[in-house]
Parts: structure tokens; sequence; C-alpha cells
């Protein structure tokens, strides 16, 4: 006897638990998530930029279509030649691809602390910039322009990155 109480209790329990969280999802579908500021983070030195830098810019350009304004911002180690002519060229292929709010920076930094500056120069302008996504490539992790840990820590937003 004192088991079918203890059972049935037990069985009541589970189903008040399930009613409260059932009661608890939300009934509407979830929204996909829209961002109103994306930041691209590109440290490539090449001028026509790498496979990894296009890949990272036209996800942020896809996830900035819709409704967002798009930063991207050239982190360079030592002065490239040939800037000018790649940021018009970045500029002009966003402009064709239909975004219009699109703002494109240099900021030069030096190599001295091994990835360190990096890593915080890309926190300072995501909060400069106010962004609500940075995107990056993973080549800047793998080829120790940034350290991973730094950016999870100066970054004020989301982080994207891309392989």
């Amino acid at each position: 006897m004192e088991l079918a109480c203890w059972q049935a209790r037990v069985v009541k329990q589970r189903l008040q638990r399930n009613t409260v969280v059932a009661a608890s999802q939300p009934s509407s579908e979830i929204e996909p998530m829209s961002w109103k500021h994306v930041m691209v983070a590109l440290i490539d030195s090449n001028p026509m930029l790498g496979t990894d830098s296009r890949l990272a810019l036209s996800t942020a350009a896809g996830l900035a279509l819709a409704e967002g304004k798009l930063t991207v911002v050239f982190f360079d180690e030592t002065p490239c030649t040939g800037n000018e002519s790649r940021m018009t060229r970045v500029k002009n292929e966003l402009e064709a691809l239909g975004l219009s709010d699109v703002q494109i920076l240099e900021e030069e930094i030096g190599d001295a602390a091994g990835g360190k500056q990096q890593s915080v120069a890309v926190g300072e302008a995501a909060d400069t910039f106010r962004a609500d996504l940075v995107v990056m490539s993973t080549s800047c992790v793998h080829e120790k322009h940034v350290d991973a840990n730094l950016l999870a820590e100066f970054v004020p937003a989301p982080l994207l990155l891309l392989p």
C-alpha cells in the first residue's frame, strides 16, 4: 500500500513539473536574429584579400543586408601598398551587393606584442562602433595575428569566427 502511494505521488510530481516546463515554453516561433551593426575585422596583408577574408566579408554582408549597417576595419601590421585601391574595391563590391550603409576604415597596428595588440584593437574598434556582431576569419587566430582568448575577453559583442 505504501509503495502504491509513493508511486502515485512521484507520478503526480512529475506531471506537475512537466506541466510547469510546458507552460514556461514560449508558444510563438523563435524569431530570426537581426543585426543592426555588423563589423568585419580583416587582418590580411594581401591587397586582393585572401579567400578567408573574402568569406568573412561576404558572410558579414549577408548578415547586414536586411537592415543593418556594415563596418569593415582593416587591421594592418605594416603599411600595405595599394590600400586605397583595396578599400575602394571592397566598397564597390559591397555596394554592388546592395549594401548602401558601408563604412570602411583602416587601422595600423605594430606587431610588437605578438597578437595581443591586435586582439585589443579589435575589441576597442567593436566597442567604438557599437557593433552588434563581429565577424573574423579563423586564419587570423591560426597565424597568431590575434589571440582567441583575448578576443573573447575584449570584444563586447558576439564574435563569429569563420573557417
